[in-house]
């Protein structure tokens, strides 16, 4: 009972002071800490899922004389489900067995290439739907082709299409012009499938 009485007292007297104008208390650092450590969980678990696709493009390369897949159908049978195709921040897409449509992915496929050249390492290869993202994050993550997914910054983010990240992933690489162009064209396909996509849902 006198243990309680003293709690009593000590939420008395501090309960005033978080009042007082002077005092600086930063009571949503809590709730960011959450919420960053909640953003984090979420975008490693997204790394993930590209790291694992990048293991059945590998697979698949193997199998078909270093050609790179056409989509990510193609790999759909070197994976353990359309599972890892959809990541935890997305509420759109719906995941599939086999034929994955764009209505079944958070990933951009632009990897269409044919054979990869020898300076091709840092080539992207997929990366995730700006537009699908959360508001809050600011980095989109991004499978090249040696393998690497990397975590890259872009300004308004979540406004950008396809072929505006592959544009701005591309700056300053020193890669071929038709390859550049293919990568682009592929990305411009990315955002047609999403206009006719919000076409039949309307």
């Amino acid at each position: 009972m006198k243990k309680l009485s003293l709690l009593i007292l000590a939420v008395s007297a501090v309960t005033p002071l978080m009042a007082l104008p002077g005092l600086n208390i930063n009571r949503t650092a809590p709730a960011n800490t959450l919420i960053n450590a909640r953003n984090r969980g979420v975008q490693q678990e997204s790394q993930n899922n590209l790291k694992q696709i990048y293991v059945a493009i590998t697979t698949y390369l193997l199998d078909n004389n270093d050609r790179l897949p056409a989509s990510f159908s193609d790999i759909t049978q070197y994976t353990a489900g359309g599972k890892i195709f959809v990541a935890h921040f997305d509420r759109e897409s719906k995941a599939a067995s086999s034929e994955i449509k764009p209505q079944n992915t958070s990933f951009a496929y632009v990897g269409n290439i044919g054979r990869l050249p020898r300076n091709g390492a840092d080539v992207p290869l997929a990366f995730e739907k700006p537009w699908l993202l959360p508001a809050s994050q600011r980095f989109v993550s991004v499978l090249t082709a040696d393998g690497n997914v990397q975590r890259v910054q872009i300004p308004q983010l979540q406004k950008k299409s396809c072929k505006e990240i592959v544009e701005f992933l591309l700056k300053g690489k020193n890669l071929d012009g038709n390859l550049k162009k293919k990568l682009i064209s592929n990305a411009a396909a990315e955002d047609k499938s999403r206009a006719a996509q919000q076409k039949i849902s309307r």
